[in-house]
């Protein structure tokens, strides 16, 4: 499914090269709609990426922190347990918002790859129609 995937988009890429200017033609708006799509995939996934870093940025910041608590000293044990908890609260609700990104972003692609399997068929058909 991937490699179908990576197919389907370099497709698109290759059109949105192409598609140089608007025209009034069927076949000139499905480009321009495939193109945009495919710049649509190129955004989601630079979001994505920047998103994740993010995310990741943030969980060594509080592993760093957790790591800190280790090291004091026992006077304030009782004061570092509470924090603990709240630091090893904060990964974990890192790693859920981690994994909802991840599955909101690749639910949006796989829609994105649909309507654009859609787009590339209707632009078949009409070039078949043509000739």
């Amino acid at each position: 499914m991937v490699t179908k995937a990576r197919d389907l988009e370099d497709l698109a890429k290759s059109i949105r090269r192409r598609n140089k200017g608007l025209r009034a033609d069927v076949r000139a708006q499905l480009d321009s709609e495939i193109s945009m799509l495919s710049d649509r995939l190129d955004q989601l996934r630079r979001s994505k990426e920047c998103h994740r870093r993010q995310l990741l940025r943030e969980e060594c910041r509080i592993d760093t922190d957790l790591l800190r608590l280790e090291s004091y000293n026992p006077r304030i044990y009782a004061h570092s347990e509470k924090t603990r908890e709240q630091l090893k609260g904060r990964r974990q609700h890192l790693k859920k918002d981690l994994r909802s990104l991840e599955r909101s972003i690749e639910m949006d692609i796989f829609t994105i790859h649909d309507r654009l399997f859609d787009l590339l068929q209707q632009r078949t058909w009409l070039d078949q129609e043509a000739e």
